[in-house]
């Protein structure tokens, strides 16, 4: 049987520097990507992406404001207040509870110090009905380098009756993952996910991509967003945050 790859993946950050403020676009200018699009998420998922940006002046930069053209998209400041040539960041979170098929949303951003201006961000996705997470996320928390951390995701299909997940792989060192069918009647197909994480000498937080490989063949590709960060202590430095991913579920076309 020929498998398709079913794509788990994380936030990514991105960061940026710039010297100047010149031009009437300095606020879309800082930020160096400002589109993101989910693919095809599963209902449910924790589906979240960051923005970052980049002061360009000497003076702190302010943000006053983020407000969202559709309601499908949540979003979020996560810093306020941003000294010269440091970076901020705005959250853009998918509302995969309460909306299904396409959907997409213009983020404006607004900031009111040393200067004026707006910047527009965009977030597409597909909210799939089908497959559904239970949790939409893999909440590892703060754990101990050593001491092994079980979690696991039921995930829900709804569809095709041959449909299967075959495997799960992931890059992550001292991820261990598992899946095991629990149910199959009349197209309707449960999987449980076990995710076991041993902590290795890494100290801080993680990023990583899991990939459930299915048999589904006009859907291959699948993406689990999870902004859940695993902590390995502390005292980690928060510049080094990143987000850990298991199966929300972000279906790539």
């Amino acid at each position: 049987m020929k498998s398709h790859p079913f794509l788990i993946s994380m936030v990514m950050t991105f960061c940026i520097s710039f010297s100047t403020a010149d031009g009437a676009d300095w606020a879309n200018q800082a930020f160096e990507n400002r589109h993101h699009n989910f693919g095809n998420v599963a209902r449910a998922a924790r589906v979240e992406h960051i923005f970052e940006f980049t002061n360009p002046f000497q003076q702190t930069l302010q943000v006053a404001a983020v407000r969202a053209s559709c309601g499908c998209t949540t979003p979020v400041i996560l810093t306020k207040s941003v000294k010269p040539g440091e970076s901020g960041q705005i959250l853009a979170r998918f509302n995969t509870r309460s909306f299904l098929g396409q959907r997409g949303a213009t983020l404006t951003v607004v900031f009111n110090s040393p200067r004026p201006g707006e910047a527009q961000l965009r977030v597409d996705g597909y909210v799939r009905k089908d497959v559904v997470c239970d949790p939409g996320e893999l909440a590892f928390g703060t754990i101990q380098r050593g001491t092994p951390s079980v979690k696991s995701v039921d995930i829900m299909y709804a569809g095709q009756a041959n449909w299967k997940i075959l495997n799960a792989e992931s890059a992550i060192t001292g991820l261990d993952l598992h899946v095991e069918e629990t149910s199959r009647q009349d197209g309707r197909v449960n999987y449980l996910l076990t995710a076991t994480y041993t902590p290795t000498d890494t100290v801080g937080y993680l990023n990583g991509d899991i990939y459930l490989r299915t048999s589904d063949r006009s859907q291959p590709n699948a993406v689990w967003q999870d902004p859940s960060a695993i902590h390995h202590d502390k005292k980690a430095d928060p510049s080094r945050r990143a987000a850990v991913q298991g199966p929300v579920d972000t279906f790539k076309r």
